[in-house]
């Protein structure tokens, strides 16, 4: 209906506060992109007529907000006048017309001499909806690689659910509606778009039969201007007029970045392992999901975090996890540490860093920490890297001793009751599951190779371990100190760990016989962080230059 663009609002750049657009039947918007450029030219502009990555964001963020707002049913007009405007969407160049809602969008960064080239405008347009529009984001080969390969997944779905577009749905089923709702609500929260395509991955992994899932492709990815890239027809403006999210308490999540201490539990017990949350009449579920509906904290380095170190233990175990669009290995690692967690003598928390991905996977974990007690879950601005990562953990976590697993990896029979024995008698150290060596060329180290199959039953010690699965007391982490953010990618970072306890004296030991409790998928590798084959040989070659400077090699 006319005037219902009132319900979006956006961050006004003059005042710093949310508020919400004018209710008028036609709205104006002014950008400072020539005419040929603006989202209301003739014809959609290439890549290369912008020459300048945040006048394309401009172009992406007034399109979205020009489309938003004629979803709602109002009329949307681009002037040549910011003093005439509704709405200024600037980036670098913001007039002074300070009476008019100002939409700042911030400069895209390029990492080096990383310039790339030979992107599509709907890879660049998805990337750039990786962020927040006033957030920057990285602008580079492996970030466009990433966007290339969620278009193609997106891609893939749409031809999966083709052959059901005929059938009829039903927009009245409640189940539909909820998505709309969920999806239209991110957008209308100061064009929140990450939050947006989180929900649209999160829809396709739902029990939604295939021709609503369909339907609901057409809808969203044409409001992001996605659809006729991806091949899907063109849909009408309808009036979308979701309810606005409750306001709920806020999460453990929250509590922790802001420093307050969450509600103690008894390590030990097994009625404080993560367990689903109880309530009355429902009440619970309905808390549980209007929290996937508030806006996310995401801290922008590790010190944002307040660290538990000097505090005592609270659980047997803490699990560092650590999520980056790699939704199906995730959800497969998650799922079997529950299974074993919730039925455990031993407690576990699962402490989880989600790196601002665009695959789902942040509602994922966000609904499993609102419904089990020992799941928590930190939000971070943009990829921090692996070392990093796993120093969220570090600081966080409250176990006795600290596993770092990766994503992919599934656990299989008792696993925490099998470490709880091996490790509680013995000598501390760091404990793995798979030994690294070091190869020699010319007697210097030129790289190294991983056992994934170790034989033997009793504790060897090792020259160091590979770092997917890495065991080790949360006491030696202040002795012993931080893994080296330095490395953002996993390449070499569980030796150059093994080498930090070996330099404070501390052993480093293979577990083969905790391999029995851990299933190792055949197409398993090491997270890749949405990095590019050269992208990710440049930051093997960095790592391995970063460890021999390191320890002198």
């Amino acid at each position: 209906m006319p005037g219902a663009a009132n319900k979006i609002t956006l961050l006004n750049g003059w005042s710093t506060r949310k508020e919400s657009l004018p209710a008028r039947h036609e709205l104006k918007i002014y950008t400072a992109l020539p005419a040929q450029l603006r989202p209301d030219s003739a014809s959609q502009p290439s890549p290369a007529a912008f020459g300048d990555m945040v006048a394309m964001r401009v172009y992406f963020v007034a399109d979205l907000l020009a489309r938003l707002i004629r979803q709602t049913g109002s009329q949307v007009r681009f002037v040549s006048d910011a003093s005439g405007a509704d709405v200024l969407v600037a980036g670098e160049q913001i007039p002074s017309a300070r009476n008019v809602l100002l939409a700042l969008v911030a400069r895209p960064v390029t990492p080096g001499s990383d310039n790339p080239a030979g992107f599509t405008f709907a890879e660049a347009r998805y990337l750039m909806y990786s962020a927040p529009h006033a957030a920057s984001l990285q602008w580079s080969e492996g970030a466009l690689a990433g966007a290339r390969a969620a278009l193609t997944r997106l891609g893939d779905y749409i031809k999966r659910f083709e052959s059901a577009a005929n059938r009829p749905v039903s927009f009245g089923k409640a189940e539909v509606s909820e998505w709309q709702t969920r999806f239209y609500t991110q957008l209308y929260d100061d064009l929140n778009t990450p939050r947006a395509l989180a929900i649209v991955w999160t829809m396709l992994q739902s029990a939604l039969p295939d021709s609503a899932k369909y339907a609901l492709l057409v809808e969203f990815c044409g409001l992001l201007g996605l659809g006729e890239s991806l091949g899907l027809p063109a849909v009408q403006a309808t009036s979308s007029t979701p309810a606005k999210p409750e306001q709920t308490r806020e999460t453990l999540r929250t509590e922790n970045i802001r420093g307050k201490q969450p509600e103690r539990v008894q390590p030990g017990s097994v009625s404080n392992l993560p367990a689903k949350a109880r309530g009355k009449n429902g009440q619970v579920a309905a808390k549980a999901e209007a929290t996937q509906t508030q806006e996310r904290r995401r801290i922008n380095q590790v010190r944002d975090l307040r660290s538990f170190l000097s505090e005592p233990d609270r659980f047997d175990f803490t699990v560092s996890l650590i999520a980056y669009n790699n939704l199906s290995a995730i959800r497969a690692t998650v799922q079997s540490i529950l299974q074993q967690a919730t039925r455990n003598q031993r407690s576990v928390e699962i402490v989880a860093v989600e790196m601002n991905g665009s695959d789902g996977s942040a509602d994922y974990l966000e609904s499993l920490a609102s419904r089990y007690a020992n799941f928590r879950l930190v939000f971070s601005q943009q990829n921090l890297g692996e070392g990093a990562g796993r120093n969220v953990a570090f600081r966080q976590g409250r176990g006795r001793y600290m596993l770092l697993l990766d994503a992919g990896l599934t656990l299989k029979g008792d696993l925490f009751g099998a470490l709880w024995q091996r490790l509680n008698d013995a000598r501390p150290g760091l404990y793995g599951a798979f030994p690294a060596e070091l190869l020699h060329s010319d007697n210097a180290p030129s790289g190294y190779t991983v056992d994934w199959e170790p034989q033997g039953s009793e504790p060897q010690e090792v020259a160091a371990l590979e770092g997917s699965f890495l065991c080790l007391p949360r006491r030696l982490v202040d002795e012993v100190g931080f893994m080296d953010e330095h490395f953002r990618y996993p390449y070499a970072l569980g030796l150059d760990y093994s080498f930090a306890f070996k330099d404070k004296g501390y052993p480093v030991f293979l577990l083969p016989e905790i391999h029995k409790y851990i299933e190792v998928p055949k197409n398993f590798t090491r997270p890749d962080y949405s990095l590019s084959a050269e992208q990710q040989e440049r930051q093997r070659q960095k790592n391995w230059q970063l460890f021999l400077r390191s320890w002198q090699l």
